[in-house]
């Protein structure tokens, strides 16, 4: 029960201090979100002024950033595992993977944002020519 209520506190005091932290990593315009206002300015609604390429943006930039946030998680959860193996091979086995495991799905989100921006970067620059 003690572990239990240990392993709650934990991520209770993570979540408090990470998930604020979110709102001010996407406060200001990404290159992804530059590039595609003029990119087709004529798809989407008007009226509202937002553009089929914009909501693109938006929502990969809002996807990267909670991906990001989930596997940060993963890797602190992985570390608390570790800390609290108590020189159990198993334990520590299991959490290796899991911070193995979110180091490459970080790898993989921050090449998946890079490459969309360069490639989002080069049709724009091919459109306004």
């Amino acid at each position: 029960m003690k572990k239990n209520l240990a392993v709650l506190e934990i991520l209770l005091f993570i979540s408090c201090g990470v998930l604020p932290a979110v709102h001010f990593v996407f406060a200001e315009d990404t290159l992804i979100e530059k590039n595609l206002k003029g990119v087709g300015t004529g798809l989407g609604d008007m009226s509202t002024g937002e553009v089929l390429p914009q909501r693109i943006g938006a929502i990969l930039k809002v996807t990267v950033g909670v991906l990001g946030v989930v596997l940060t998680c993963l890797i602190i959860y992985g570390g608390f595992l570790w800390m609290t193996a108590g020189g159990d091979p198993g334990q520590v086995k299991k959490a290796k993977a899991y911070i193995t495991d979110a180091i490459i799905g970080l790898i993989i989100c921050i090449l998946a944002y890079a490459i969309t921006t360069f490639v989002i970067d080069k049709l724009t620059g091919a459109i306004t020519q």
